[in-house]
């Protein structure tokens, strides 16, 4: 239970660099097919990580219920929320690259959904986060980090992830 309680939203920004390695390696130019592979390894493994720190921020909530209040509150640890959307995003990114392919019209649909979700919970962050965080304390300018931009930096990567391409057609389009 200790690994729960002191689990912090941070750890999705592990699953953004795992899950923008995996859509790398499978985008390159002179992809061959070891390389394909390669970027179907690393995506189950983001789509593992995804689930299991998913599943440690459900508990930690479930279990501590406390704990969103006082994180909400802290300065840093509250602008991790943003993480969580953007990892997402590269999910659905590679899933839409191997999966669409490989099983066929219903996953276009299935990403579609996936895809509003992730935008929803990446707009909601982006609104209540800032408000919540500078409603409640009285921040100066010199008290912010970088750490700031996460909560709304997830609405630019889903104005770049709103068109996703599967063999030059439109899956889902976002203006």
């Amino acid at each position: 239970m200790d690994e729960t309680l002191t689990s912090v939203n941070s750890w999705f920004s592990v699953n953004m660099g795992t899950g923008i390695t995996s859509i790398l390696l499978n985008t390159l130019p002179y992809n061959g097919k070891w390389l394909y592979w390669i970027s179907v390894v690393v995506f189950a493994l983001n789509v593992l990580l995804f689930a299991t720190f998913l599943l440690m921020t459900i508990l930690r909530y479930t279990l501590y219920p406390r704990i969103f209040a006082v994180m909400i509150r802290h300065p840093v640890q509250s602008m991790f929320i943003g993480t969580l959307p953007m990892g997402f995003a590269t999910i659905i990114n590679m899933f839409v690259f191997v999966c669409v392919p490989a099983w066929g019209e219903w996953t276009r649909n299935f990403a579609w959904i996936l895809w509003i979700l992730d935008a929803v919970v990446s707009v909601v962050t982006a609104f209540t986060l800032p408000a919540l965080l500078y409603g409640s304390t009285h921040r100066s300018l010199n008290q912010q980090t970088d750490t700031d931009a996460f909560s709304t930096s997830q609405d630019d990567a889903h104005e770049n992830d709103g068109i996703i391409r599967d063999n030059s057609r439109v899956v889902a389009t976002y203006c």
